[in-house]
């Protein structure tokens, strides 16, 4: 079974389930580094290269609190 470490950032079990049925395991820097903050309600500007998961983490961290 592979390790999912999406499992370490605090998201919902609703979040981690649909995460790992999407296939993914493991968190982009910018997505292992600003969903924690994310979900302690602060505000956060992020960079980082397209296709790094920006939109993904939002909208992950939007789902966990819905």
């Amino acid at each position: 079974m592979i390790e999912n470490k999406f499992n370490e950032l605090g998201l919902s079990k609703n979040v981690l389930k649909a995460i790992a049925a999407m296939g993914f395991s493991n968190p982009s820097r910018i997505q292992e580094e600003a969903i924690p903050v994310l979900l302690t309600g602060v505000d956060v500007i992020g960079q980082a290269q397209t296709g790094t998961g920006k939109t993904f983490t939002v909208s992950n961290v939007i789902a966990a609190v819905n």
